[in-house]
């Protein structure tokens, strides 16, 4: 069964709940959240399996331990974003903003990573990356 969610706006306008409070563990498995804003969220431990992340705002968001795998986070902004421990395999971060994010212990196994921004962003670099290019900016 497909979850088919949609948000257009910024998600806290459907949700009557603190957002830092209620979505860890949260299932969201091939969800559809582009464009979300989901800054600060509290999503640690969360499956977002297969979810489409794509030019979402997830700044200063709580990833840990979250399920990633094959998330499409194409032009997602992760900056400051805590993904310690998740599983991001098969992610696709093309043109992400993974700048001061924490990816220590996160398994990477065969993502992409073409024209992320990877800047002071601790990455360990376990498993194995399939694509990977870095733009230098002034």
């Amino acid at each position: 069964m497909e979850t088919k969610l949609e948000f257009r706006r910024n998600v806290w306008d459907f949700l009557p709940m603190d957002k830092n409070k209620y979505l860890c563990m949260v299932d969201l498995r091939r969800a559809n959240l582009s464009n979300a804003d989901l800054s600060d969220a509290n999503l640690s431990n969360a499956n977002l399996r297969g979810a489409n992340l794509s030019n979402a705002d997830l700044s200063n968001a709580n990833l840990r331990g979250a399920n990633l795998s094959g998330a499409y986070l194409s032009n997602a902004n992760l900056r400051g974003a805590n993904l310690s421990n998740a599983d991001l395999s098969n992610a696709n971060l093309r043109g992400a903003n993974l700048s001061d994010a924490d990816l220590s212990g996160a398994y990477l196994t065969k993502i992409t990573l073409c024209d992320a921004d990877l800047r002071r962003a601790k990455v360990p670099f376990r498993g194995k990356v399939v694509e990977i290019s870095f733009r230098f900016i002034d």
